[in-house]
């Protein structure tokens, strides 16, 4: 076997045990206090929600939780972010043909999840603050976690603006498109096509839903500054941070229709956010284009066809599940929960409280969302032609 085949099987195992031993933690009541100790279905989902970095709101909030529990969370989300990182990273090395070895592309990807991190917790800690609960935000930020110790921040709030959605972008490009601005200003090199198309379409996202948000509640009636800064907000946060600012609940349904694609497109390959890919988006608008021009497309616009069909009928089992167990939920309620288990965002209109068979559904979903594009992505980086990987 392989050095890197030996690393990616041990960065599985990690993935398992962090889950087995969070599990017993939690489902032992040893991470909650006294009378609030969750059921086996509720564990699972809990465990599940902070390794996939989904970060749904439960009824329980993690100020509640004993220190262990604290910790617990703490490290599957920094586990689950460090992995998911590694493994896109060293993947897209070898699709994009980096120069850098797989030892300084994992030493890269860990000091810069650490720089971030410590950057926004120098920035977020303060008298209300203090440093592992600021640790903790800006770790969850650049995860696109969601999750949140410490006071509930807020979508007006200067911190929420400037530290933890900007942490939440950065963590979703990804490190080797971090790497590429980084040489980029260094003046080593110009930026790859892929970096161009990833900022490119991110950018564009961010447009759009800001521009569609904002003129649907302003020509509702909303305050024009509130409807602009809510709009800015769930651009970003769908993308998939998820943090619970209070800004969706208070979006007319059109807008949230808005949120609900950005939170199907989701982040970048190689990067902390999930969902569909703003790669894959691009390659298939791309070679749309060029199929109706009577143009060859080529192998990588099968694999983004394929991925996306996958996607959709994940989208649809899961919801289909769904209400076969609680068939009195909203339809729309579910394809809501579904495509946010599913893209790992963990946005919801409240804390989740669903029968312990929907729990169990959606964890499967979460734990859809965030290790098969890994696998996916890692076994065509491994194929004869990983060159398919890129976006040329």
């Amino acid at each position: 076997m392989k050095p890197i085949d030996r690393l990616m099987s041990l960065l599985a195992m990690t993935l398992i045990v962090l889950i087995i031993g969070a599990l017993i933690i939690v489902n032992r009541g040893l991470a909650n206090v006294a009378g609030q100790e969750p059921s086996f279905e509720q564990s699972v989902f809990r465990v599940i929600n902070a390794v996939t970095l989904t970060g749904f709101e439960t009824p329980v909030n993690i100020n509640e939780y004993k220190p262990l529990g604290q910790a617990t969370v703490f490290i599957l989300m920094v586990g689950g972010s460090l992995i998911t990182l590694l493994v896109g990273s060293l993947a897209l090395k070898r699709g994009l043909q980096l120069p850098q070895s797989d030892g300084q592309i994992i030493q890269i990807t860990i000091l810069t999840y650490l720089t971030f991190g410590l950057i926004g917790a120098t920035v977020l800690v303060g008298p209300q603050l203090k440093l592992f609960p600021a640790f903790f935000q800006s770790a969850s930020a650049f995860g696109n976690c969601g999750l949140v110790l410490g006071p509930q921040p807020q979508a007006g709030d200067w911190k929420t603006q400037v530290v933890l959605l900007p942490l939440a972008f950065i963590g979703g490009l990804g490190i080797p498109v971090l790497m590429d601005i980084g040489a980029c200003v260094n003046r080593q090199h110009h930026l790859r096509d892929q970096t161009r198309v990833i900022l490119s379409v991110s950018a564009l996202l961010y447009v759009v839903g800001v521009g569609s948000i904002f003129l649907i509640e302003k020509t509702s009636g909303n305050d024009s500054m509130q409807s602009l800064i809510n709009a800015s907000t769930e651009s970003l946060n769908s993308r998939t941070l998820g943090l619970p600012l209070g800004a969706l609940n208070s979006l007319m349904p059109a807008s949230k229709w808005i949120i609900l694609v950005l939170m199907f497109v989701g982040g970048s390959p190689g990067g902390t956010a999930a969902g569909l890919k703003t790669t894959t988006v691009a390659v298939l608008v791309r070679d749309i284009i060029r199929s109706v021009k009577g143009q060859v497309v080529g192998r990588a616009f099968g694999l983004a066809a394929g991925w996306l069909l996958v996607y959709l009928a994940a989208i649809v089992l899961t919801t289909i599940a769904l209400l076969f167990i609680q068939p009195q939920a909203p339809g729309e309620q579910m394809l809501w929960l579904t495509i946010s288990a599913l893209s790992n965002v963990g946005e919801s209109h409240a804390p989740v409280v669903l029968s312990e068979g929907c729990l169990f559904v959606l964890s499967g979903a979460m734990l859809f969302g965030r290790v098969v594009p890994l696998i996916f992505l890692w076994k065509m980086a491994r194929s004869d032609k990983p060159e398919s990987l890129m976006i040329r």
